[in-house]
């Protein structure tokens, strides 16, 4: 007699669940594979990073966005900033909003995109070696 396969049956209320969150978690995807890890209180995730080539201004806030590539920093076990190899691609929708290479930006993942919503004003040495 051949052996019986061991599983779970789900009914349709938890298929429906389980293909909601497959939804939310794709939509969340972006870049390189990496979904968005780090949240706040409010639920909303806030990232540090560094910018890999200059933000150029966007031309229409609606359809003129510009987008840029950033590395990502996180805190080492001394608290030091450091490059974790990931990188990822923000969108500037602000018309007036330009960086340099290198310059420390924080980021936050609202309607699928990682938008810049502070910007330091000069690039930092340390930062711009980054590739």
């Amino acid at each position: 007699m051949p052996e019986r396969e061991q599983g779970y049956r789900l009914g349709q209320k938890a298929l429906r669940q389980v293909a909601e969150v497959v939804r939310r978690v794709l939509r969340e995807i972006r870049n390189d594979g990496t979904a968005p890890t780090y949240t706040s209180g409010s639920g909303q995730r806030n990232v540090t990073g560094a910018t890999i080539g200059a933000i150029t201004a966007a031309t229409s806030a609606l359809t003129g966005e510009t987008t840029f590539t950033f590395a990502l920093l996180r805190k080492n076990s001394s608290g030091d900033l450091v490059d974790s190899t990931i990188r990822l691609t923000g969108t500037n929708r602000d018309m007036t909003l330009t960086a340099l290479d290198g310059t420390l930006v924080y980021c936050a993942w609202i309607d699928g995109e990682w938008r810049p919503f502070w910007v330091g004003c000069e690039p930092d040495s340390d930062l711009e070696a980054l590739t």
